[in-house]
């Protein structure tokens, strides 16, 4: 059976290994190594991406507690070098990881559950077991996370037979089958069972910001970023309010200001439009009267 480097080191990017299986498939080979450190998809983490010899890696998926790669083509040696897109692994790592801290604060704060956990190349969220968030809730749980990224507490992974979770104080006690459980703990603040990859201190998340909700069949779905992703929605934020004080010719600071009093001055002409169409439409009807001949009228609309 595989070694999986990625619960013994998450971190690590090149390997070097041996190919032991190759199977043919309908859109390609899938490809057995006899260690790996690509995450198959699972626990609502995506697979990695990354090569093997050079080859693209399209998909990671586990069967019958095997991992398989998938490839376009065979490696020319069974030895071969393998390399993780790091870029998309510590994203998941810190998606991840935000997604542990930010449920158990949910708890802590205002004891509200996470139901389910979804994590996509542009959305992240979680469902919540109430059926809206104010906005001040909000506001606060946000604070109330950040403020426990900077206290950059230690995350810890490791073991437990099935029958010793019952001494653990888990978030959610899960129902698996396996008689081995994988632990993932945030020291101080959350015990669950996970089967992800994780950042080793929560102060690798660098921030959580909250970007919005939606009603989901009676729950909330709370949407969030982490890290990275999070500074990438700043810096674009930021530069559309830039252009918009450009182009109104303001502070950022008062972009709302204008743009409130842009649809007062909309509406008002908006209304002075249709108050002249109806005078132009009264006059039109008068002029077609005076233009009458016995019973007959008639007008040519240019359009």
């Amino acid at each position: 059976m595989t070694e999986r480097l990625y619960y013994s080191n998450p971190y690590i990017k090149t390997w070097e290994t041996e190919v032991i299986e190759t199977r043919s498939l309908s859109n390609g080979y899938a490809l057995t190594l006899k260690q790996t450190a690509f995450y198959p998809e699972g626990g609502g983490q995506p697979s990695d991406y990354g090569n093997i010899a050079g080859i693209d890696v399209k998909d990671v998926y586990e069967e019958n507690g095997e991992v398989y790669h998938i490839v376009n083509t065979l490696p020319a040696q069974t030895n071969v070098t393998c390399e993780i897109n790091w870029h998309r692994r510590f994203d998941h790592m810190q998606q991840h990881s935000g997604q542990h801290l930010l449920s158990a604060l949910l708890i802590d704060t205002y004891d509200i559950h996470t139901i389910s956990f979804h994590l996509g190349n542009e959305a992240v969220s979680i469902d919540l077991n109430v059926p809206q968030l104010s906005h001040e809730q909000l506001l606060h749980i946000e604070k109330v996370v950040n403020d426990a990224i900077h206290s950059n507490r230690h995350i810890k992974t490791y073991e437990v037979k099935k029958e010793e979770l019952h001494t653990l104080a888990l978030r959610k006690v899960p129902d698996l089958e396996d008689e081995v459980v994988r632990i993932v703990e945030i020291e101080g603040i959350d015990v669950s069972a996970c089967c992800g990859t994780h950042v080793k201190q929560i102060g690798e998340l660098g921030l959580i910001k909250l970007t919005k909700t939606e009603k989901q069949r009676g729950n909330t779905r709370l949407f969030f970023k982490c890290g990275m992703r999070a500074l990438a929605d700043y810096q674009q934020s930021q530069e559309i309010v830039a252009e918009l004080s450009n182009k109104f010719s303001t502070s950022r600071e008062l972009v709302v200001e204008r743009i409130k009093k842009l649809e007062t001055e909309q509406k008002e002409l908006q209304k002075q439009l249709e108050e002249l169409k109806n005078e132009n439409a009264a006059y039109l009807a008068s002029e077609l009267e005076s233009k009458k001949e016995g019973s007959f009228l008639y007008h040519h609309f240019e359009n």
